[in-house]
């Protein structure tokens, strides 16, 4: 019998599930709207190479950290979702490639 002062097994990782998301998500984000803030404000060949190379290598950086973060979720609480945290590490990221594509390209740049 469980004493109130136990916890069940999965509770950790149901804390680890809930924060991973928002967490990856806030990070994203974070990144994104600073290279977002710093093509606008440059509004010329920066802003372009921000849109063609630092979005997608930045993004594929952040992929790539989620990745790690599934294969420590894996090693250490076997009954986790592979399938949402597989879903949120790659789908976010090129999600916000093709935003940040289409945002500063839509800016008026000068030069280019």
């Amino acid at each position: 019998m469980q004493t109130s002062t136990e916890s069940p097994a999965h509770s950790t990782t149901r804390q680890s599930r809930s924060w991973f998301g928002p967490t990856f998500l806030l990070l994203i984000i974070a990144v994104n709207v600073s290279a977002l803030l710093i093509a606008w404000q440059d509004q010329s060949y920066l802003a372009f190479f921000i849109a063609v190379m630092h979005g997608p290598i930045a993004n594929g950086v952040l992929f790539l950290i989620g990745l790690l973060r599934i294969l420590f979720l894996k090693s250490r609480e076997p009954p986790y979702s592979f399938n949402s945290h597989m879903g949120l590490t790659l789908g976010l990221p090129i999600l916000f490639i093709f935003i940040d594509y289409f945002i500063i390209l839509s800016m008026d740049l000068k030069g280019c």
